[in-house]
């Protein structure tokens, strides 16, 4: 579950094709903690954390360079959602225009 809700925010992250603000929506502590607290730390130590005085390289470190990279591109806003409401998001309607030039998508794996 890990490595496919990072994919599913790569793939998001890299699809757009200009620079953009994204809300990004999940229900993974895991990605919401590493973009939040550890790409910064994991960045200026290669990809890697300490663990009994030994370096070990982070999981899913390629994933993670990726985000990285598009992170340089775009401004990424992390919400942490509780899964059971993450089917509960409103959809997208081209009629409600109470929320203009602003869109919705859902970019987290469904089987967190």
């Amino acid at each position: 579950p890990e490595r496919s809700s990072l994919l599913a925010v790569v793939r998001g992250l890299e699809a757009l094709e200009q620079p953009s603000q994204v809300t990004l929506v999940t229900s993974s502590p895991y990605v919401n903690k590493g973009l939040r607290y550890g790409l910064k730390e994991w960045r200026e130590n290669n990809y890697c954390w300490e663990h009994f005085g030994s370096e070990k390289p982070i999981r899913n470190a390629d994933l993670w360079k990726r985000i990285d990279l598009a992170m340089q591109y775009h401004a990424v806003d992390c919400r942490l959602i509780e899964n059971s409401l993450m089917f509960s998001l409103p959809s997208e309607n081209p009629s409600d225009d109470r929320l203009p030039e602003r869109k919705v998508y859902r970019i987290d794996s469904p089987h967190d």
